[in-house]
């Protein structure tokens, strides 16, 4: 009766009466979103923020916006409390004050995974030998044959499609190559208008190209923008996996109260084989009989226009790889991607986040980027462009 839970899904009257239990002292612990940050306490004692490297943490609209991680801080320095990160992969900002001489912020590291059982291993497919064969489906031959046996296997997988509004880049499906910007190092964006004009953009520096159909680097034109929404994903899936089950996972799907627990429910019970979603399936399920954990198209991740995007793409995909082989059988990985050689990919592979952290941190600071300097969104918004 002492323990009160604060989030979105709450009537007006309900967040009133919770946030009036607290001030009164009347509850010794809140668990909930982000918003529960500012829930008076009066004898604040101790902050947790689990899955501390979220994004979510973040409030990106409405005005004013403010990160969970930085207020937390804010508290515990007011009101004398203790802060405890938990994440099984930290954010690059939090690992560094950890890293720093006399630092404020311990690092505690759990190396090994509940009940010792041994971190699934990662078998990468490259689409491009893929396509080099003539297999131009979406499902690579190793991961079709290996979703085709979860049924008579009485096994289940998690398959990490694209986030639905991803923006899409242009790539060669022969070589791997995607166009990046000149300036500024990250992937152009393939933008087009009501006429049905297409061309590449920059976020960044707003350097604009025209599409050619044809790859720079090696000359194919297997040239295409990258990108595909859940709901094709999904149709696709259904007519390739005859006979399989299957189960979407997306904002679409858990609208409503207790949307999510319900969708997770069904799976636990084993009334589908393969749970398909988006970087939601990521979030700390326990699924025993996952034996499978894929991530169809890893580029949607890697190229992303983002200064986090290794950091994020990384992050996403090892807490993926934490929801296969939880239960007795042990379990796998399966990454499909035209860039295999990627860093991500080859930290992915041998697990070591902390190296990565420090690779991540020297290409940063040797471009200037955060957290190594401070930056700034401006968002213009109006009827129309002019």
């Amino acid at each position: 009766d002492r323990v009160i839970s604060f989030h979105s899904g709450l009537s007006d009257g309900e967040r009133i009466k919770a946030w009036r239990r607290c001030r009164q002292g009347g509850a010794n612990v809140v668990v909930g979103t982000r918003s529960a940050i500012f829930l008076p306490m009066p004898q604040l004692g101790l902050i947790v923020l689990d899955e501390e490297h979220d994004s979510s943490y973040k409030q990106e609209s409405p005005m004013p916006c403010y990160h969970a991680r930085d207020v937390a801080r804010i508290r515990m320095e007011l009101e004398g409390a203790r802060l405890l990160f938990g994440s099984a992969t930290p954010s690059l900002e939090n690992w560094l004050l950890s890293q720093q001489d006399n630092a404020a912020m311990g690092l505690l590291e759990l190396r090994d995974r509940i009940a010792a059982r041994p971190l699934p291993p990662v078998h990468v497919v490259d689409m491009r030998q893929e396509l080099a064969s003539g297999h131009r489906r979406l499902l690579s031959r190793p991961l079709l044959d290996r979703l085709m046996q979860l049924p008579e296997r009485q096994e289940q997988a998690v398959v990490l499609v694209p986030r639905r509004g991803y923006s899409t880049f242009l790539s060669c499906r022969s070589c791997g190559e995607v166009v990046m910007c000149p300036h500024c190092d990250v992937s152009l964006t393939v933008h087009r208008n009501s006429r049905g004009d297409s061309w590449l953009r920059c976020h960044w520096c707003d350097h604009r190209q025209e599409i050619s159909d044809r790859c720079g680097h090696c000359g194919s034109t297997a040239f295409k923008p990258f990108g595909a929404g859940t709901q094709r994903v999904m149709d696709t899936l259904e007519q390739e996996l005859e006979g399989v089950r299957l189960l979407r996972f997306d904002r679409d799907t858990t609208r409503g109260r207790d949307g999510h627990q319900r969708l997770l429910q069904q799976f636990a019970a084993g009334e589908a084989d393969v749970l398909v979603g988006t970087q939601m399936l990521a979030k700390g399920m326990d699924l025993p009989s996952v034996t499978l954990a894929a991530v169809l198209a890893a580029d949607g991740q890697l190229h992303r226009p983002d200064v986090r995007a290794a950091e994020e793409s990384l992050q996403l995909m090892l807490q993926l790889a934490g929801r296969a082989g939880r239960g007795e059988r042990p379990g796998e990985v399966l990454v499909q991607t035209y860039s295999p050689d990627h860093r991500v990919i080859r930290h992915l592979i041998d697990g070591r986040y902390g190296r990565f952290l420090e690779e991540e941190a020297s290409v940063r600071q040797g471009a200037g980027l955060v957290p190594y300097s401070r930056a700034c969104i401006l968002r213009l918004a109006g009827p129309a462009a002019s």
